[in-house]
Parts: structure tokens; sequence; C-alpha cells
């Protein structure tokens, strides 16, 4: 398996576990917070949605091309439903992006990025932060939605 490979199996695997966490959640769940300034599971679905895109355009600077985005129309969605096609969306073209790659370029480094832990780091490396950073909150929806259920 080549490192392209590894990284897009790896962040496939992370947003199907993503998505079997919220698979028929309720939408009042979805929308339950703690208390500030704890976000919502749909407000953290969102972020990871931005995150994403802003992710993969350091990305593609890199690679001189620019990538899809549309998850400010994931601000507005008003079902779970939708929600789970915007991120399927975004998910499939990050890899459509990420698959166009040669081995060479997963080594190449960001020299410039507005996020200070992927300045300095490879391809690779950004792809692997972008995973861990989702794995983090598809623990955290999850801690959430058992919250919210043994409270309602």
């Amino acid at each position: 398996m080549s490192v392209g490979d590894y990284r897009i199996s790896s962040i496939r695997e992370i947003r199907q576990r993503l998505l079997s966490r919220i698979d028929n959640a309720d939408e009042a769940a979805l929308d339950w917070s703690p208390g500030n300034p704890i976000w919502s599971s749909r407000q953290i679905l969102h972020h990871l949605a931005v995150s994403e895109e802003h992710f993969i355009g350091e990305i593609a600077r890199v690679a001189g091309t620019t990538a899809v985005r549309q998850s400010s129309s994931l601000a507005t969605v008003s079902t779970l439903e939708e929600l789970v096609r915007g991120l399927r969306e975004i998910r499939s073209n990050t890899e459509a992006l990420l698959t166009s790659f040669d081995e060479s370029f997963w080594r190449q480094r960001l020299v410039m990025s507005s996020h200070p832990l992927l300045v300095g780091r490879t391809v690779a490396e950004a792809v692997d932060f972008m995973a861990w950073h989702e794995a983090r909150h598809v623990v955290q929806i999850g801690d959430l939605l058992i919250r919210w259920g043994s409270s309602h």
C-alpha cells in the first residue's frame, strides 16, 4: 500500500466512524449542548466540514490547484440527512484531490499555512493531522450523544 493510499484509507475509515456515530441520531440530540462553551454535535459537524476544506485548501495550494469549497452551505442545513450528504460530498472531493497526487507529492512540505501545526509538515503529516482532528471529534460527539440520551 502506498503512502497516499494509506492516508486516504485512514480518513475514509474515520469518516465512516463519524457517520456511524450520528446515524439515526435524533435531531434534538444533535442540537443539544450541556452549556456554553461546549458545542453541540451539529456545531462540531459543521466545524469538521469547514476544517477539512481548510486543510485541503492548504494542500491544494502546495499542488498549485484549488479545492472545491462547499462547507458554507452546511451552515443552513436543517436535517441530519442533509448534513450527512454534505459531509459525504466534502470527503468525496477531498479523496478525489488526494488520489490525484503521485507518491512524491506526499513528501512535500507545507511552507506556509494559516494553521501553526501544519507549517513545515509534509502533505502526509497534514492529512494525518486532519484524521486525528476528526477522530478526536468523533469521540466528543459520542460523549455528547450519550449525555443527551441519559438526560432525556
